[in-house]
């Protein structure tokens, strides 16, 4: 019983914490590389004229996607119940089951 209790724990401490600073780090290694030159692809005194593959701009791209990604359904899944109190949205509809008997 002890033991569910620490793995629940753990659960917990990495979606409230590891999980926000998993997503800022995986946006900031994927700014840094649209950002940082790289020094195999640059050989020429003008950063201009250096020629830029497609996967060098898709890589980092994928990295700041995956790191949105992660803070976002960190934010809806974790923070903002937190921040409501624990109240979950039930959405109600106007549809009633007598609706369907003919």
């Amino acid at each position: 019983m002890f033991i569910f209790r620490y793995i629940k724990t753990l659960i917990n401490i990495y979606l409230l914490y590891i999980q926000p600073i998993l997503g800022m780090f995986l946006i900031g290694i994927g700014l840094w590389g649209f950002y940082a030159p790289d020094e195999g692809t640059c050989t020429n005194l003008n950063i201009e004229l250096c020629a830029v593959s497609a996967i060098d701009v898709l890589k980092p791209a994928i990295f700041v996607f995956l790191g949105i990604i992660t803070v976002a359904g960190w934010y809806f899944t974790e923070l903002q119940p937190k921040l409501r109190g624990g109240q979950v949205y039930e959405g109600k509809t106007g549809v009633k089951p007598e609706d369907f008997v003919k």
